[in-house]
């Protein structure tokens, strides 16, 4: 995968997908291991955030993250490649969040670990390296 990326790296090209894709996997490694840390007493549990007696999952930072990056998309006339970097970023880690709780949110299954969500992670890195491996052999047709 690390070789797939150098390639792509340099040509001259488009990186938000490539973006998107780092943004996605380094989310959900961070957000995985925070939970673990947390779930094992090894780091505090003040870091969830609750309202009242309810807990508000990082999914619902996910679709807020994802809703201001297309506004931001919607709103804007024009897009420097600086731009689409920056909000590729911000939908890879939106992207993350949502996906990382997936079997919560679908299947109202409160333990986080289930088989749902993984799959869903795994599904989602294979279609962005699928999507990746499109574009470069589109570009290199150019």
């Amino acid at each position: 995968m690390i070789k797939f990326f150098n390639k792509m790296l340099r040509k001259s090209f488009d990186y938000s997908l490539y973006l998107l894709t780092l943004a996605f996997v380094s989310t959900i490694l961070i957000v995985r291991t925070l939970v673990w840390s947390v779930e094992s007493q090894h780091f505090p549990n003040e870091i969830y955030l609750f309202i009242g007696n309810t807990h508000i999952h990082h999914y619902t930072y996910g679709f807020l993250i994802i809703s201001l990056a297309v506004i931001m998309i919607s709103v804007m006339r024009e897009l420097n490649q600086v731009m689409r970097n920056f909000l590729a970023l911000l939908f890879g880690v939106g992207l993350a969040l949502i996906t990382d709780e997936f079997g919560m949110w679908v299947a109202f299954n409160k333990d986080y670990w289930n088989l749902t969500s993984k799959l869903a992670i795994f599904l989602t890195i294979a279609i962005l390296l699928i999507a990746s491996w499109i574009l470069s052999i589109k570009e290199k047709r150019r």
